[in-house]
């Protein structure tokens, strides 16, 4: 019925978040920029329209039994409560379902309208978080058609401007992108062996009546291969496996060097705090069929794990069903020897240190405050960007 109405029901999934969250959640740790014109521009593109504002007042706060539902059930199905009260309290202030439709088509074309206007006055002026929020804005399908959303090449240039700027959250979101590139290469394939042109004698049965023999080999009986014919084919049939291998050889070559090229652009969004990219880092290898292999070598794997563990414990959620912590339990077990572990403990120590206060939590943070705000801003981590 949501979709029905028109409506998103953005101001009702908000405000799921509000009660989850609270309004007094702590910001992250990373240095967070001083306001100015553009910042604020970019703020207030993402806050409530004046007839939004009016349409959450006339809906209201949910009743105290839709909070609990909500809160009492796991995954989307607690906020199904939330929206399905939402879409009867919709249909109660506009009178029908075909009203409540044509007010929340109304309101949603002209927040996006002012949403997109807004983001790129703030982008042109060189505000980069503006320009970030635009090209991701522009990327959801709901935006296609409204004046002011970004095309493929625009966006792929600003990403080029974002990057090159240092803008802390590019660079995992470029090495996410270069990763699924990956998967889409191409083995090289062994290609038929190079044919005869006449028949082995080996795999003739000089024995077998003529009726029982195979049409083709019938017709080419004549033509027996030569010792010498055999010997050419031989070495050729080498030579093309061998051409094969060492093709094969290359192509690995090529595709371990450009992941590790992918994964140095998710280091680097780790190194500048970027949270998403120390899970990422956490994470496991899909591609191979190796169990509990890290997509980073073990000794790092380790310190990337200290950092979700330090983030699984700022949620408030116990040690003793933490992932990260087990997952490092096993590292120790069966994967690090005694120095890999005291380099992997040390690297850990060092991550927990200078990056945890780094840290970029997009739930907690408004990416309209990220440094650097412009283009011209210092990198606040060129000397020490790669700690390791």
């Amino acid at each position: 019925m949501a979709k029905r109405l028109g409506l998103t029901l953005t101001g009702c999934y908000a405000a799921a978040a509000f009660v989850l969250v609270g309004p007094d959640a702590a910001v992250a740790q990373a240095p967070l920029a001083p306001s100015n014109p553009e910042q604020e521009r970019c703020i207030e593109a993402f806050a409530d329209t004046p007839e939004e504002a009016a349409m959450k007042e006339a809906i209201g706060e949910p009743p105290e039994d839709v909070r609990k539902e909500m809160m009492n059930t796991e995954g989307w199905e607690g906020l199904g409560a939330l929206a399905r009260w939402g879409e009867s309290r919709l249909i109660e202030v506009f009178g029908s379902e075909d009203a409540a439709r044509a007010a929340g088509e109304k309101i949603r074309i002209e927040k996006y309208t002012l949403r997109l206007k807004l983001l790129r006055e703030a982008a042109n002026a060189g505000h980069l978080p503006s320009l970030y929020r635009l090209v991701q804005t522009s990327g959801h399908r709901e935006y296609e058609g409204f004046p002011g959303a970004m095309g493929p090449e625009e966006k792929e240039s600003a990403f080029r401007t974002l990057y090159e700027y240092n803008f802390p959250l590019v660079p995992q979101i470029l090495g996410n992108q270069c990763l699924d590139e990956l998967e889409d290469v191409e083995e090289p394939t062994l290609t038929a062996d190079p044919g005869l042109g006449c028949v082995d004698r080996r795999f003739l049965d000089p024995y077998g009546p003529p009726e029982f023999t195979p049409p083709a080999e019938r017709e080419h009986q004549e033509v027996v291969c030569t010792e010498e014919e055999l010997a050419e084919w031989s070495a050729r049939r080498a030579a093309h496996r061998k051409s094969y291998e060492a093709e094969k050889a290359r192509h690995v070559a090529e595709v371990a060097e450009r992941r590790e090229k992918c994964l140095d652009l998710i280091r680097e969004g780790g190194f500048r705090g970027h949270m998403y990219a120390w899970e990422r880092l956490a994470s496991y290898d899909l591609t191979t069929l190796v169990r509990e292999v890290g997509i980073v070598p073990p000794v790092e794997h380790y310190a990337w794990l200290e950092l979700e563990a330090l983030t699984w414990r700022e949620r408030d959620w116990e040690d003793q069903y933490s992932v990260p912590l087990s997952n490092q339990q096993r590292l120790r077990d069966d994967f690090l020897s005694e120095e890999q572990l005291a380099e992997a403990v040390a690297l850990a120590e060092m991550y927990a240190k200078v990056l945890w206060a780094r840290r970029i939590d997009l739930l907690k943070a408004d990416v309209c405050q990220l440094l650097p705000q412009f283009a011209g801003d210092p990198d606040p981590y060129a000397s020490d960007l790669v700690p390791r």
